[in-house]
């Protein structure tokens, strides 16, 4: 498409989200404020603004300039119509960093000196070491905007992402293809993980395991050729370097995924290993990990104490002594017991499933069945599967209770909720296929659970990066389609809840999905 298509196609999009009434100048502002973006795909957007007494003169204004400076054809134009500008320190912008940016960020009152808010995100690490005192004001502002590329007119939402369809199976599809082919390309050619973007962290030896474990969950024999290479990369390097072997007290040979640099080695790092590499074997029916899947899930058991059954979270390579000041992430005992579950209906090794039967009991113990911060319904649902006891299911219906209002408070993505929240889901279809244990139900918000789903998976969407946010990163096509902080972990949360979806256990929530 032209410029002069582009900008006529935005203009329309723009005046029909519009209200008649409203002023043209922001609240906060003297005068009507328009942003302009465009980018060619391949590079960072680049941005100028366009000023006037009302928006066709704004408009003319931004155009005028946006013509001089020889766009070329652009793939993507986007435009933000400021409406809001409210100061606040720079403290408190500061503090909503670790979330996906809904609001721009200006450094003076008339918004001379500004950042959209997708770049914001794509200027996170900049912005979170910038040497500003937090006592600076600054000021944040809001806009209404559209996004034009080759496929239409597309007005963003209020946080600045395209207003997605309502969740149902096709949604859900395109979230885990996207989320997967961003997985894939970023596995470069000897296989390691590279960084979400330029600037980003280099990803750890987990974020790998985590990775790999997700690619392999979202395999789809008909995937992209890049998809398929990359699939056979990742482990290759997961298994030859990252791998490594050690002892235990008792001379056992074991293996544990080592994080260069500080030697340690998680409960989640390993159970995302055992979760990978089983996944290959199903999926190839080349048995060659068997052994390795063997050393691997003996470091898991060695971190779980033989008398109370609580996992340690952290270990010590080569010593494989507990680090006691690590308390690890709650997360990860879920990890472990679906992992070792996993690899108990692959192999048929009662050991395994002993480790997890002595986990519920501490799980139990301890009131885990009460605690929002300990999901463990994954765990519950794959566990009753073996042992569909009345106490078993309790528990798992007693830690979603915990965990909904917890969920329907998230204004933002938390990439384990849908996950949970959808094996919560089987949990209760379970019950509801057995009569004598349906009154095991009795006492279930059932309406508030859909709704937690329903929020969960529109969070979950609203994390994911489209064309109108990545064209504000350094390499556009190597962010889009990830999802905001960790990629691994929502494309896991996206394949479960279309999983859920797809089968009788999802009726309630398609039924309560809006047209």
């Amino acid at each position: 498409m032209s410029l002069s298509d582009l900008l006529g196609s935005a203009w329309q999009g723009l005046h029909a989200a519009s209200n008649p009434d409203e002023t043209a100048a922001a609240e906060g502002l003297e005068d009507c404020l328009v942003f302009f973006a465009w980018s060619d795909g391949t590079t960072q957007a680049r941005v100028l603004s366009g000023r006037g007494k009302d928006l066709e003169a704004a408009w003319a204004q931004g155009t005028r300039a946006l013509e001089a400076q020889g766009t070329g054809m652009p793939r993507d134009l986007r435009v933000d119509w400021v409406r809001r500008v409210r100061p606040l320190r720079w403290a408190a912008f500061k503090d909503g960093l670790d979330f996906p940016a809904a609001e721009g960020l200006a450094f003076d009152a008339r918004c001379e000196s500004a950042l959209l808010a997708p770049q914001v995100d794509s200027q996170r690490h900049r912005l979170l070491n910038a040497p500003t005192d937090d006592d600076t004001t600054v000021w944040a502002f809001q806009t209404r905007a559209v996004h034009v590329d080759a496929s239409g007119v597309h007005v963003l939402a209020a946080d600045g992402h395209r207003e997605l369809q309502p969740i149902d199976v096709a949604l859900l599809r395109r979230l885990v293809a996207a989320g997967a082919d961003h997985l894939a390309a970023r596995v470069q050619a000897d296989g390691a993980l590279a960084p979400r973007t330029p600037d980003a962290d280099a990803p750890r030896a987990a974020d790998h395991a985590h990775a790999v474990h997700a690619l392999l969950g979202a395999w789809d024999s008909a995937q992209a050729e890049t998809r398929q290479a990359a699939i056979h990369r990742a482990p290759a390097r997961l298994t030859r370097t990252l791998i490594r072997p050690a002892a235990l007290p008792n001379d056992t040979h074991v293996a544990c995924l080592v994080e260069p640099g500080s030697s340690d080695t998680s409960l989640g790092a390993n159970a995302a290993c055992i979760g990978a590499l089983v996944r290959y074997t199903e999926l190839s029916r080349d048995r060659r990990y068997l052994p390795l899947l063997d050393q691997l899930a003996r470091t898991v058991l060695h971190m779980q104490d033989p008398i109370s059954g609580r996992f340690a979270h952290t270990l010590h390579h080569p010593s494989m002594a507990e680090k006691a000041e690590a308390p690890g992430d709650a997360c990860e005992d879920d990890q472990a017991i679906v992992a070792l579950l996993r690899l108990y209906a692959l192999t048929g090794n009662r050991r395994w499933f002993g480790a997890v039967e002595k986990a519920f009991e501490h799980f139990v113990a301890v009131g885990y069945a009460n605690a929002q911060d300990h999901a463990l319904c994954r765990a519950t649902s794959a566990f009753v599967r073996y042992r569909p006891e009345p106490r078993h299911f309790q528990f798992g219906l007693q830690n979603l209770h915990a965990s909904l209002d917890f969920a329907l408070a998230q204004t933002t993505a938390v990439a384990a909720l849908p996950a949970q929240l959808a094996a919560g889901a089987e949990l209760v279809a379970r019950l509801d296929a057995n009569p004598a244990q349906q009154p095991l139900l009795d006492g279930l918000d059932r309406a508030a659970l859909h709704r937690a789903l329903l929020h969960s998976m529109q969070r979950l969407a609203d994390s994911h990066t489209g064309p109108e946010r990545a064209m504000f990163f350094a390499q556009p096509a190597a962010v889009e389609g990830s999802f905001f902080g960790d990629t691994a972990q929502a494309l896991g949360g996206a394949m479960a809840c279309l999983k859920l979806v797809q089968a009788p256990a999802g009726a309630p929530v398609r039924r309560r999905a809006p047209a």
